[in-house]
């Protein structure tokens, strides 16, 4: 699920990972389950918040005892995705957020302009 503001390009979603994962990187209130990152030594839990500073790169992990991790993530500009060395390997913002919608609006049948109700 997303909501998207393209005039402040910000976005926000809820992460789901029903078994054991390794997600990205994201500002976050944590839902349900439990979390952590390899590059932090605190782990969040139901009901914390969570402030991640831009710039910072960091691996979320759900741990393999938690059946269930939901997080709402609110992403203000751009978020990046980095291979372990750092290296740039794509990104996401609102507008690709968006594009990527009406792809997959339009491949199942509901039109390139579906999207546009959940955009303010």
């Amino acid at each position: 699920m997303a909501v998207l503001a393209g005039e402040v390009d910000a976005f926000g979603e809820l992460a789901l990972a029903a078994d054991a994962a390794v997600l990205d990187v994201r500002d976050t209130e944590h839902e349900k389950g439990r979390r952590y990152y390899l590059e932090h030594d605190w782990v969040a839990e139901e009901g914390g918040d969570v402030f991640e500073s831009p710039g910072e790169t960091h691996t979320l992990v759900v741990p393999d005892d938690v059946e269930l991790m939901i997080t709402d993530f609110q992403v203000n500009g751009v978020m990046r995705f980095v291979d372990p060395w750092r290296t740039m390997e794509g990104y996401e913002d609102v507008f690709s957020k968006i594009d990527m919608c009406r792809a997959h609006d339009a491949s199942v049948g509901l039109g390139n302009d579906f999207i546009d109700q959940f955009i303010r």
